[in-house]
């Protein structure tokens, strides 16, 4: 079976093997059924043999629904629905019915998979059957989020459309949503996303919240921070705002997908808010740095997102430089995200320096798209700086700042002309000359209609005109040698020279030499649009150079692109109105037949475009002045109108607006935009097969609140788990995640949930385990056939003791009596499925609560020693954070007599001596239990800022109070491998709201020889109020221990339950905690004496300059190791100067000594040891621990 799995898993054809392994089903080995379950599942329906095979193996399957162990039920559920037959339907359907109500969540979760894929092959009868088996078993009733996830996504799959049936689940899916599958969090998202539009109304703050309104209005960011964020949330319906707040911590998720699916959440149904832009822009900025194909789509997300929202990545905008190592489809993307965050002047300039490296780039595409980005944000800078220029009245010198940045942007592109060799760059650049020579002449205007003068010292513009000239020259005369070259096939050197002439010169592509002659057309006629008339370069002559260029474009006019000769006509309609206006030529030049022969080609053209063209400028300076030279194709029509030559002027000749490259015109995106970001269609473009479901139009009003109140049972599981914290029961049996806790009944609640594992349903298999752990003790302290009827009226009695009194000095909490002066036994505030995988005995059995008059009740925790005042002002209120009740005096045991229950009932009498009193060893070195003294400094290990408000600090705790916390655990305190942890948890949230929830977790991926094996976390905190403090106990054991600095390594993580997401932690304890100590008492002069014998290797010195006295260093030097003093009676440390410690490695006992003389603000270290690594890590730490 192994090897079948093994070639399934490479992708072999093992079909053959079916008969034989079928027959296997009711094999007697556990781990064979299950591979060959496994391999049922694979090949059930491969082909007609293994379906007819299967069809005679369903009893088998059948059996094995009800098998005792749940994965066997989950596979032979799933081999079960995988035979696709019809003649089986109804028995796949009866197990799929029965399954959905298994103890075990998988099973369950099996069971909900199942139904995709028995539904499509039912009737309508029976898919409305199991549709109402998906609302009421799964949807409804069950609060396991693996069976949630399983059951949406099917739902999903079968019925999309049918929100309706959502009603009863949507709060508690929102409330479990942080909990769920990742990949089931992005379908759900999704979904939650379509009901929200259905069934709420459009929120106002979606298009008038603040960060909208920055967005629309002034297109940059703006840090204002204000008070509307609550506004915008005020008008919300609750159901809808549980949704906006339940998703929001998944921003924090390690899935890109989930994050992606929750910005289109909050972008198609939240609130535009300052808050929820910066979130999600925070929040994809994170998860763009990712893989390739991750950053790709996010990245194509984020170019949607900026152009609606830019002030939630403005200031991220570093982030967005093209790296060395981006693939060529990221930088693209890039460039256009960098360009539509040039919103503002410190942006613009950041942007338009990153440019000037990227125009030099090797890639042609990726240099051409950074020229066309230099056009954008020349075009951009002018608009944000008169934006400004009106706020601060300073109009014309934000002006001249947009023109100065308009013309280093002019100078940079014509040198590019000049260093580049291609074609295509240069090019590019040329159309980007064009469009910033024609903006900065139409820049002479402001809004409020005053004239602003250009100001050009350096000629940058008659310099850039220039450079387009000559390149525009240069490719007519490259095309011209071209054609003479075709035409004249026998003449080598002419070939030759066209070939050195294509070599020395750029041939600009149709675009490129469409935007120059263009451009050069305003400039030589003296066209008022461009106003730049000097030919500023010794005694050329314009319009010989004018001459000249119309007689290139006639020559090569037969060779023109359709673009080509549409401009070629028009320059030609452009000088021949010129020269006919002015008084310097008569009407029968050379440059005016050439004008004329130009246009009679157009006229005559095969291309319909270019043929109207022509013949619409040719009618039209006809009419003016009229054709003289060549009037080929003319229709000539008496009584035509007679056009004045100013009006032909102004139609030939007029001012033209600049054109735009802003993206608001940018038309290839409009097809992607209608498509929700983050999705398949929007990547592609289209549609993707089906699998897109646009979003639903937004309902006209609010549906009524009490369409989504949970069903009975989900309604009093919610009440409980969302009640305050000093009302929830501890009882020896266990509850689901919507339990609601009756408080006229506490006390029967509790014994008759013990007994009852059906009530359970967010965490059954926990549920299961602490159930049979409460009959298991009990039925193991009944040694007699008397003692069931012993314990019932024991139970009674005891009730009566528990019930609360006025005269009682203690506070009830949770049913049992709680005395904040004496120790008692720990009464937690978490679910009991936490409690019973404790190793506390006492959490399952009641009896265990009282002792008699001379018992100590021992205290389950010992840490909260620092905490006891804070909850001693709060216990009458709310109970303990943790559950648990410490000593207001210390850690030591209180006295017996102040351990009596006040209580004279004749019920207490009968208990007596029920329970065994706790064994008392006398042991001489037992010392009274302190954690100031066996502890280390404390040590920050989450920042509040980084956990939502949630502030986690660390302790190591040694000697007695270590033993004593491993005793509560039943863990050996002379294991050298464990590490004892306090951990104190302090909420510092600004608002002063509740953290709830808090768990510390496990972390895998830990291997190795010295990983951590065995890591007992705390319990639960369900609440902790603002500004309180709370402790807990984290024990650690490691596989094997080490002697050197940080080797050991253990992984936790700290998780809140809503909106404050997890930080992992790595545990590393220093070797100074690792120490152990002696296990006899050494002399002073044994320690001289074994330091005195230790030399070389094995003794290292070191001198240091404090001014402390030896008792501080004393305390400095235990607060970070746990090295022991060796003294001689009571010896005063400042006056002999000398301190002795030691203590053994923990690796080997090898033992340590230390050593420390103290002078006049100096003193000498001296450490001697056998281990030569660990001696000067030793060493190092006293030297911290001193200075």
């Amino acid at each position: 079976m192994k090897w079948l799995l093994a070639s399934i898993s490479k992708g072999r054809d093992v079909s053959d093997f079916y008969p034989h392994v079928v027959k296997l089903v009711g094999a007697n080995s556990l781990e064979v059924r299950k591979m060959v379950y496994m391999y049922l599942v694979q090949y059930a329906d491969h082909d007609a043999t293994t379906r007819e095979l299967s069809l005679l193996s369903i009893n088998a399957f059948q059996r094995g629904l009800s098998d005792s162990e749940q994965l066997i039920r989950a596979l032979a559920l799933r081999v079960l629905s995988s035979i696709r037959i019809n003649d089986i339907l109804q028995i796949q359907i009866l197990g799929v019915q029965k399954c959905a109500s298994d103890v075990s969540p998988y099973v369950r979760k099996c069971a909900a998979n199942a139904l995709s894929k028995l539904v499509p092959r039912c009737d309508d009868m029976q898919r409305e059957i199991m549709l109402q088996l998906m609302k009421e078993q799964f949807l409804d009733k069950d609060s396991s989020t693996m069976v949630l996830t399983s059951a949406l996504v099917s739902f999903c799959e079968l019925c999309p459309e049918r929100l309706e049936l959502l009603h009863t689940s949507y709060r508690k899916i929102c409330h479990l949503l942080t909990d769920m599958d990742e990949w089931g969090q992005v379908i759900i998202i999704d979904l939650m996303a379509r009901y929200c539009r259905q069934f709420f109304k459009e929120p106002k703050a979606l298009k008038q919240g603040v960060a909208e309104l920055i967005d629309q209005e002034r297109r940059f960011y703006s840090d204002e921070e204000d008070g509307s964020t609550d506004e915008e949330l005020k008008y919300l319906d609750p159901d809808h705002q549980l949704l906006l707040t339940s998703s929001m911590p998944l921003l924090k998720s390690r899935n890109a997908g989930v994050v992606l699916a929750v910005c289109s959440l909050h972008y198609y149904c939240g609130v535009s808010s300052i808050k929820a832009r910066s979130a999600i822009g925070k929040a994809l900025v994170r998860i763009h740095r990712g893989r390739r194909e991750i950053q790709y789509v996010v990245l194509t997300s984020i170019r949607v997102l900026v152009r609606d929202c830019p002030s939630a990545f403005a200031p991220f905008l570093s982030d967005f430089f093209v790296k060395a190592l981006d693939p060529p489809f990221t930088r693209l993307i890039k460039i256009d995200i960098l360009v539509s965050l040039a919103l503002e002047p410190a942006a613009i300039e950041a942007v338009l320096n990153e440019l000037r490296t990227y125009i030099r780039h090797g890639d042609k595409v990726f240099s051409t798209t950074a020229i066309r980005a230099v056009g954008r944000v020349t075009e951009l800078a002018q608009i944000v700086y008169d934006r400004h220029g009106e706020s601060n009245g300073m109009a014309v010198k934000e002006r001249r700042i947009a023109t100065r940045i308009a013309l280093d942007a002019l100078h940079g592109l014509s040198t590019l002309t000049q260093a580049s060799d291609s074609k295509v760059v240069v090019g590019e650049a040329v159309s980007v000359m064009q469009s910033i020579l024609l903006s900065l002449a139409s820049s002479k205007t402001l809004s409020d209609g005053s004239n602003v003068v250009v100001e050009d010292p350096n000629q940058v513009q008659a310099f850039a005109l220039r450079r387009i000239l000559l390149l525009l020259v240069s490719s007519l005369s490259n095309r011209q040698m071209a054609y003479i070259s075709e035409t004249n096939e026998n003449s080598d050197e002419d070939e030759k020279e066209a070939s050195d002439l294509e070599k020395l010169c750029i041939v600009l592509p149709p675009s490129a030499l469409s935007s120059a002659l263009w451009i050069v057309g305003e400039w030589m006629t003296n066209t008022p649009s461009l106003g730049i008339s000097s030919w500023t370069n010794g005694s050329h002559n314009i319009y010989s150079a004018r001459q000249e260029l119309v007689r290139l474009v006639d020559c090569c006019f037969p060779n023109f692109k359709a673009s080509e000769k549409e401009q070629s006509i028009h320059f030609a309609s452009k000088v021949w109105m010129s020269q006919v206006s002015s008084n310097m030529a008569s009407t029968s030049s050379p440059e005016i037949a050439l004008c004329e022969h130009i246009l009679a080609m157009g006229r005559v053209d095969v291309n319909p475009d270019v043929k109207d063209r022509a013949r619409f400028e040719s009618c039209l300076l006809h009419a003016c002045i009229g054709l003289k030279c060549d009037t080929t194709g003319m229709d000539e029509r008496p009584g035509a109108t007679v056009l004045d030559t100013k009006k032909t002027k102004a139609i030939l000749l007029a001012n033209k607006p600049s054109p735009s490259y802003l993206p608001i015109e940018d038309n290839t995106s409009v097809g992607m935009n209608s498509f929700r970001f983050g999705t398949l269609s929007s990547l592609v473009g289209h549609r993707a097969r089906g699998a897109y479901i646009s979003l639903p139009q937004w309902a006209q009003k609010n549906s009524p609140i009490a369409l989504r109140e949970p069903i009975e049972a989900a309604k009093e599981q919610l009440a409980h788990n969302f009640s305050d914290p000093a009302q929830m029961q501890t009882s020896g049996g266990t509850r689901g995640f919507y339990a609601e806790d009756n408080d006229s009944d506490s006390s029967n609640s509790s014994s008759d949930d013990s007994g009852d594992s059906d009530t359970s349903t967010s965490s059954s298999e926990s549920s299961d385990s602490s159930t049979d752990n409460s009959e298991s003790e009990s039925e193991s302290e009944s040694e007699s056939d008397d003692s069931s009827s012993i314990t019932s009226r024991n139970d009674s009695d005891r009730k009566k003791l528990l019930a609360p009194s006025a005269s009682t000095n203690g506070t009830v909490q949770n049913g049992l009596m709680l005395q904040p002066m004496i120790q008692q036994k720990a009464v937690s505030t978490v679910p009991s499925a936490a409690l019973s995988s404790s190793d506390d005995d006492s959490s399952g059995s009641e009896e265990d609560d009282f002792s008699d008059e001379s018992d100590v009740i021992p205290s389950t925790n010992i840490l909260d020693s620092e905490a006891t005042s804070i909850m001693a002002n709060t216990s009458q209120k709310e109970g303990n954070l943790l559950g648990m009740m410490s000593s207001s005096s210390g850690f030591a045991p209180a006295p017996a007599s102040e351990a009596r229950i006040s209580s004279k009932s004749s019920a207490y009498d009968d208990l007596k001596g029920l329970v065994m009193a706790p064994i008392m060893v006398d042991d001489q070195k037992t010392q009274k239990i302190d954690a100031e003294r066996d502890s280390s400094a404390w040590l920050q290990l989450v920042r509040p800022e980084l956990c939502g408000g949630l502030s986690v600090h660390a302790r190591y705790l040694r000697g007695a109070t270590k033993k004593s916390e491993l005793q509560m655990r039943n863990i050996d305190p002379s294991k050298t491998n464990v590490v004892c942890i306090q951990l104190q948890f302090t909420n510092k949230k600004s608002d002063s709201s509740s953290i709830r929830r808090i768990k510390v977790l496990p972390r895998s991926g830990t291997t190795g020889t010295h990983a951590s094996k065995k890591i007992l976390c705390p319990p639960e905190i369900m609440e902790l109020k603002g500004n309180q403090k709370t402790s807990a106990c984290l024990v650690v054991e490691f596989a094997s221990m080490s002697n050197r600095e940080g080797d050991l390594l253990g992984r936790i993580e700290v998780k809140q339950g809503y909106g404050g997401g997890s930080v992992p932690i790595e545990i590393k304890p220093p070797l100074g905690e690792l120490l152990l100590q002696l296990e006899k008492n050494m002399s002073v002069e044994e320690f001289d004496t074994t330091m005195t014998r230790m030399q070389g290797f094995q003794r290292v010195e070191s001198s240091y300059i404090s001014s402390l006295p030896m008792t501080s260093v004393l305390k400095s030097l235990l607060k970070h190791s746990s090295l022991e003093m060796i003294s001689a009676g009571n010896v005063n440390l400042l006056a002999e100067k000398k301190l002795r410690m030691m203590g053994l490695l923990p690796a080997d006992n090898v033992p340590v000594l230390v050593k420390i003389e103290s002078t006049e603000g100096a003193g000498k270290i001296t450490v001697c040891c056998d281990d030569v690594v660990a001696i000067n890590n030793i060493l190092s730490l006293v030297k911290r621990a001193i200075q």
